[in-house]
């Protein structure tokens, strides 16, 4: 999930602090994990959850495209069951990688996304994007994306 989340080289600069900080010594996640937000300056506190909270995750994801507005929609809900000790669970962080093929198979570029009613620009520098990591965080999250011409 550390990769999925920073990325290749933000994994690596991770994983090259944590040998340099940690080398031959007992550690534990909690140092692991230090590491690897250190080494991007990335607040990922949300994410030590799975460590601290047991049992996984049942995420259900659903579907639409609305081919006159040209937007895509995609609904997350996740539930944690109870589990001894822990009868009430906390919505995890859960990073997803996602890209969009059409109907040939060809990867479509991501422009823009809303989530929580916020419009957001995927694209870089004015180049296309293919894929993006998702961020659901809630129990229920809804994100749109935008200009998307799908034929089907």
């Amino acid at each position: 999930m550390y990769k999925t989340l920073l990325g290749s080289s933000g994994f690596r600069k991770g994983m090259d602090l944590y040998f340099k900080r940690h080398d031959g010594q007992a550690v534990t996640c909690e140092d692991f994990f230090a590491a690897m937000c250190d080494a991007n300056d990335a607040d990922l506190s949300s994410f030590l959850l799975w460590y601290s909270q047991a049992g996984t995750p049942q995420v259900r994801v659903t579907s639409s495209y609305d081919p006159d507005a040209r937007m895509y929609s995609l609904k997350f809900s996740q539930e944690v069951p109870p589990t001894p000790g822990q009868p009430v669970k906390e919505p995890m962080f859960i990073p997803i990688a996602l890209g969009l093929l059409d109907s040939s198979g060809k990867d479509m570029p991501l422009t823009c996304v809303y989530r929580d009613g916020v419009q957001q620009t995927i694209s870089s520098n004015d180049q296309p994007v293919w894929k993006t990591v998702l961020h659901v965080k809630k129990v229920s999250q809804e994100l749109f994306y935008v200009h998307l011409l799908w034929t089907f």
